[in-house]
């Protein structure tokens, strides 16, 4: 009887600490302090606007109208965010609706390590010209000193790949990718590409190599090496227009290397098997 009383008493006390701290610290200021963090974190790389804040149950903030813009691309909104505290974990849960699929993220703050999970994202609502549904898990793991993470993986897949560029031969046509999987990981001050590959109905193909990230991040540097494979219909224009030798083959060897914004394309015939 006297335990069920000291937990009752206990109880009582953590709700009026939490209750008197939301009454003292309104859910509009908790959001802007939120969103001056994440700015300061990521070194400007990331912005979150918030709208109508209010507090949830339990120990959440529930936030509407929210976008975050990352790497100055346009804002992309987050509806249903919701941001948790987990004490006994000591961290930040988070989990938001967006690009017509769903994010939920993990804040440790013991050791600074942050995860995410995503599912059925529109990749056409993301990248102009995209089309398909990615699924994928991120963690990066921080040294507490720098605002970059030195540790980390990614693993990202599509499902019904499809890209139609602006300009150039496949305009109003697409490039059909199909189902492709990535898996990259960071140690230091590179990205190792484990895994690339895809299987679709115009292209498919494997790669690995790396990246070294710079910023802005059109100016990184790649250095990639593996195989594509075309489907017959598409060499014809493709020769006309340069992009591949000469001959009858359809499978390649390529590399490609330079910064993302000027990256250069080497292709070499290779074994059709």
């Amino acid at each position: 009887m006297k335990r069920a009383a000291v937990a009752g008493y206990v109880v009582f006390f953590c709700a009026a600490v939490v209750v008197s701290g939301m009454l003292r610290f309104p859910a509009a200021d908790l959001g802007r302090v939120l969103a001056a963090e994440v700015q300061r974190r990521s070194g400007g790389l990331a912005r979150l606007t918030l709208g109508r804040c209010r507090y949830g149950w339990p120990l959440a903030l529930v936030c509407d109208d929210a976008s975050l813009s990352v790497a100055g691309r346009p804002a992309v909104p987050l509806d249903q965010l919701r941001l948790a505290v987990a004490p006994l974990e000591s961290a930040v849960l988070v989990a938001a609706d967006l690009l017509g699929g769903s994010v939920d993220a993990r804040f440790a703050l013991r050791k600074p390590v942050v995860e995410a999970v995503w599912r059925r994202l529109d990749c056409g609502r993301l990248w102009p010209g995209m089309q398909g549904k990615s699924d994928g898990r991120l963690r990066l793991v921080f040294d507490g000193r720098n605002r970059y993470p030195n540790e980390g993986s990614l693993l990202l897949s599509v499902a019904n790949g499809r890209l139609v560029p602006q300009q150039g031969v496949f305009t109003g046509k697409g490039i059909d990718f199909g189902a492709a999987v990535v898996r990259l990981r960071l140690a230091g001050a590179t990205v190792r590409i484990e895994e690339a590959r895809w299987r679709g109905r115009s292209v498919s193909g494997e790669a690995t190599g790396e990246m070294r990230p710079a910023w802005p991040l059109v100016k990184s540097e790649v250095e990639v090496g593996g195989r594509l494979r075309v489907h017959p219909e598409f060499v014809p224009a493709l020769r006309r227009a340069g992009l591949l030798p000469s001959g009858g083959r359809t499978a390649f060897a390529f590399r490609l290397t330079g910064p993302l914004d000027d990256w250069q394309v080497r292709l070499m015939e290779g074994d059709d098997s």
